[in-house]
C-alpha cells in the first residue's frame, strides 16, 4: 500500500512539476514577443540621400506613405517590384494657389488679346464736337476695355471739352464702347483779338465749334476774365494752354473747368438787356462793361450794374449836351455816376 502511494505521489508531483514548465515557457515567450515588439515601434528610420550626409531620422508615421507596386513578367512565379508611387493629399491651400494662379492668366491673357481691343467707339447725343476727337482722347487714356478706366477717360475728356457736360461711358463686350455727353448751349461770343470763345450762362469758356446760332458778342481787346486764371498771350487767352493745364489738372484728381467771373458775366447779361439796336457789348478790364453806340463811341458803365438806372440816365444826359456842343466823343464812361466823365481822343 505504501509503495502504491509513495508512486502515486511522485506521479502527480512529475505532472505537476510538467506543468509549471510549460507555463513558463508560454510567459517567457509572450514575454519575448511584447519585448521585440516594442523594440521595432521605437527603433528610428535611418535614410541616407549621400554616403557623406549625416542621419536623418524621421519618426514613425511622419512620411507619406507610398504606393507599392508589383510586376508579375510571367507565370513563373517571379515578381518585379516597381519604384513606389507617392499619394497625393490635396488641401485648401493647393487648391486656393491654383485659382490664383489661374485667375493671374486669365487677367493676364484677357488684356493682352487683340479681340479686347477698343475698336469700335460711339459717341451720342453730342453734333458741334467731332466725334473723331472724342474718339482720340478715349483712345489714348486704355486700348483694351479691361484696362479702361472709366472716371480717368471722363476726367480727360472733360479736360479736353469743356463744352461738355453730364459725360458717361458704357462697354459693350467684347470691344465697343459708347459716349454720351450733353453740349453746352453758348450764350455769349467774346472776340479779343483775332480769337473768339463762346461762354455759356454758368460762364464756363469754350472754344469755338460748329454752329450755336446768333450770338451776342463782345469785343474786347483782353481775354474773358477767368475766375481761375489761365496762361495768357499777348493778351488773348492761349486755349491750347487751357487744354494742358485741363489734362495736367486731371491727373491730380482736380478738374479746371475754364469758367469766366460770374460779375463780369451777370452785367453783360444785364446789358444785353439795355442794348441799344446796332450796338454791340465791349469789354476793358479798366472801365468795365458797357457798348459801342451806333454813333461810334464807346460807353462803359463798370461791372456793378445795381444802380444801371442812374448810369443811364446819366449817360443820356452827357450826349444831349456834347450833342448840343457838337462834340463827337470817343469814350464816355459813367461808371461812377458822381465823377464822369468823356475823352474826345
Amino acid at each position: 500500500m505504501s509503495a502504491r502511494r509513495e508512486e502515486a505521489t511522485s506521479r502527480a508531483e512529475e505532472l505537476r512539476r510538467k506543468r509549471q514548465q510549460e507555463s513558463q515557457m508560454r510567459y517567457t515567450n509572450v514575454k519575448q514577443k511584447v519585448s521585440q515588439s516594442t523594440a521595432s515601434q521605437s527603433t528610428p528610420v535611418t535614410s541616407r540621400s549621400f554616403p557623406y550626409n549625416p542621419q536623418t531620422r524621421h519618426a514613425p508615421g511622419s512620411m507619406t506613405p507610398r504606393r507599392k507596386v508589383v510586376y508579375a513578367p510571367g507565370a513563373n512565379g517571379s515578381e518585379v517590384r516597381l519604384p513606389a508611387i507617392p499619394i497625393i493629399h490635396f488641401d485648401w491651400k493647393m487648391i486656393s494657389g491654383a485659382l490664383a494662379i489661374i485667375l493671374l492668366f486669365s487677367v493676364l491673357l484677357m488684356t493682352s488679346l487683340s479681340a479686347f481691343d477698343i475698336t469700335n467707339v460711339e459717341v451720342q447725343g453730342i453734333t458741334r464736337v467731332p466725334a473723331g476727337d472724342i474718339v482720340t482722347v478715349l483712345r489714348a487714356t486704355a486700348s483694351s476695355i479691361f484696362t479702361l478706366n472709366r472716371d480717368e477717360a471722363i476726367k480727360a475728356i472733360a479736360a479736353s471739352f469743356p463744352e461738355l457736360t453730364d459725360i458717361h461711358l458704357r462697354v459693350s463686350f467684347p470691344s465697343s464702347v459708347v459716349v454720351t455727353a450733353v453740349e453746352r448751349q453758348p450764350i455769349l461770343a467774346w472776340t479779343s483779338g483775332e480769337q473768339t470763345l463762346w461762354i455759356d450762362k454758368e460762364g464756363v469758356v469754350m472754344p469755338v465749334r460748329g454752329d450755336a446760332g446768333s450770338l451776342v458778342t463782345v469785343q474786347s481787346s483782353v481775354a474773358p476774365p477767368l475766375t481761375n486764371p489761365i496762361d495768357t498771350t499777348q493778351g488773348v487767352l492761349d486755349y491750347a494752354r487751357l487744354v494742358l493745364a485741363n489734362q495736367s489738372a486731371a491727373t491730380t484728381g482736380e478738374m479746371v473747368i475754364p469758367q469766366m467771373d460770374p460779375n463780369v458775366l451777370k452785367a453783360a447779361i444785364e446789358l444785353t438787356a439795355k442794348l441799344p439796336e446796332g450796338a454791340s457789348l465791349v469789354y476793358d478790364s479798366v472801365e468795365g462793361m458797357g457798348w459801342v453806340d451806333p454813333r461810334g463811341w464807346k460807353v462803359y458803365f463798370g461791372i456793378d450794374l445795381t444802380d444801371l438806372a442812374t448810369k443811364e440816365a446819366e449817360y443820356q444826359a452827357i450826349v444831349d449836351q456834347l450833342t448840343a456842343q457838337g462834340i463827337t466823343p470817343v469814350t464816355i464812361s459813367v461808371e461812377f455816376p458822381h465823377a464822369p466823365y468823356y475823352r474826345t481822343e
